[in-house]
């Protein structure tokens, strides 16, 4: 959690991840949200206290968590 309150996942696996994301193609992007949750980012970010519209960033991608 960083001083604005946002949620701040980083680390080697998840820098590799979105490395290879293009957030315009929706394939990509959609590939990217599984990986999330087969990944269990998702769930260390729910056991971390993140719930329904906190804004979570990895790298330079902020997105809202929708539960």
């Amino acid at each position: 959690l960083d001083e604005s309150g946002t949620y701040v996942v980083s680390g080697g696996k998840i820098d590799e991840l979105v490395r290879g994301i293009v957030l315009d193609d929706m394939q990509s992007f959609a590939y990217f949200q599984k990986r999330l949750e087969s990944d269990g980012i998702i769930s260390m970010l729910k056991s971390a206290g993140a719930k329904d519209g906190d804004e979570v960033r990895i790298k330079d991608i902020v997105f809202t968590m929708i539960d």
